[in-house]
């Protein structure tokens, strides 16, 4: 296992200093995997103000003394250092009343949720795995540290963090959790959705995501506040394996042909950004409209809806198998050769402007709005040529 340099620093002042440190979690989950973690976490029996005290020479960061965590900045890489940990009784299904700091990495490693997240690596103990979360890793199974009840009633989102970690590694839930997760479900009101939506976010774009959630699509309908949606989803799911990896599309392929206030709901409960949220409704109201492979029509679609909501809209239609594929080609030879050629769509696209209109017709607010709408119109329509003196000229017919 290849720690980074930066890292193996951080280990070794902590040890020169009398204490043990472990990197832990993820890094060594993704590290066995093959992957190149984002980044490192580092477990340590040194309690918070010990490890102010040995790095009193860096920048550090309190992030969560309360909870053990300091944030050590090397080589402009912020790392956190956190002590080895107890938790106390969880009371609100999402965080524990309590943390006693320990002196045992076995304490810290079994508060964790699962075994591929509950190993330690240290250059010179090698790994510390006491609950098999390597042959967990190499099996391809998410099981939980412990209790698979105790682990998701005292933390939720652990629920989600298991289907995503099934849906983006591929692996299988154990039996065991699966059972916990179904009986379970309905603790998820006690996460906020904003962590909800996160988790979301990431599982939906897995490269396994339309395994698992066509699994558990009880309990996806049931975050989305739309269980009398199942149907639907279900349907839907599917075409998810022809689609980008982007959320937008995936969300609104999701929704398509749910009821227009359900889908609204679903979409304001994920709380995602406005621009966002108004992008996946406009595609999930368009996506049965049928787009004609004409010039003017596809102008006409861009003016109000612009190129991004239109290229989105061919991939899902794509996706979705809505529109037949000779169609779909022949629009999309239809909007490359607009772009390529810059013809006009909208309004900042002409050649001239209201000032240029104000000056010549000595006309003002909205006549000079729905003027240009007029010259646009034209314009797409091939009734006028886009240049400036056209323009004006044609503009006569309006004014007159």
């Amino acid at each position: 296992m290849i720690i980074p340099l930066h890292i193996l620093n951080i280990i070794s002042k902590i040890e020169d200093a009398g204490f043990e440190g472990f990197a832990v979690g993820g890094c060594v989950r993704d590290s066995f995997l093959g992957k190149v973690p984002s980044d490192w976490d580092v477990t340590t029996s040194a309690t918070p103000q010990e490890i102010l005290d040995i790095f009193k020479d860096y920048k550090t960061i309190p992030t969560g003394l309360k909870h053990g965590t300091v944030t050590v900045l090397t080589q402009n890489t912020p790392v956190e250092v956190t002590t080895y940990r107890i938790d106390g009784e969880y009371t609100d299904n999402r965080h524990p009343k309590s943390v006693t700091f320990s002196r045992r990495l076995e304490d810290d490693l079994s508060r964790r949720d699962f075994t591929i997240n509950a190993m330690a690596y240290n250059p010179q103990f090698g790994l510390i795995d006491p609950f098999d979360g390597k042959s967990d890793l190499d099996a391809g199974v998410i099981r939980c540290v412990g209790s698979p009840a105790k682990r998701f009633s005292e933390d939720a989102l652990r629920i989600l963090r298991a289907l995503r970690f099934s849906a983006v590694l591929g692996f299988e839930i154990d039996s065991t959790a699966k059972d916990s997760i179904r009986s379970l479900s309905q603790l998820l009101a006690n996460v906020s959705r904003e962590r909800i939506s996160a988790e979301l976010c990431k599982l939906i774009v897995a490269p396994n995501a339309v395994s698992v959630l066509l699994e558990f699509c009880p309990l996806f309908a049931q975050l989305l506040g739309a269980p009398e949606s199942l149907e639907a989803f279900l349907q839907n799911i599917p075409y998810l394996n022809n689609s980008p990896k982007d959320p937008i599309i995936r969300f609104s392929i999701l929704l398509h042909r749910t009821d227009s206030l359900v889908a609204a709901k679903a979409v304001k409960d994920l709380r995602l950004d406005s621009k966002t949220a108004q992008t996946i409704m406009r595609l999930v109201a368009l996506a049965d409209t049928s787009l004609l492979p004409e010039p003017a029509y596809i102008k006409t679609f861009l003016s109000e809806y612009g190129e991004e909501i239109f290229e989105m809209l061919l991939c899902m239609k794509k996706s979705l198998n809505t529109e037949l594929s000779d169609t779909l080609l022949e629009i999309k030879e239809i909007y490359n050769k607009i772009r390529e050629e810059n013809q006009c769509y909208h309004i900042k696209m002409l050649e001239i402007n209201g000032n240029d209109l104000m000056q010549e017709f000595d006309i003002k607010g909205t006549e000079i709005g729905k003027l240009l709408n007029q010259l646009l119109l034209a314009v797409i329509n091939g009734k006028c040529e886009n240049s400036h003196d056209k323009l004006l000229q044609y503009a006569k017919i309006y004014i007159i």
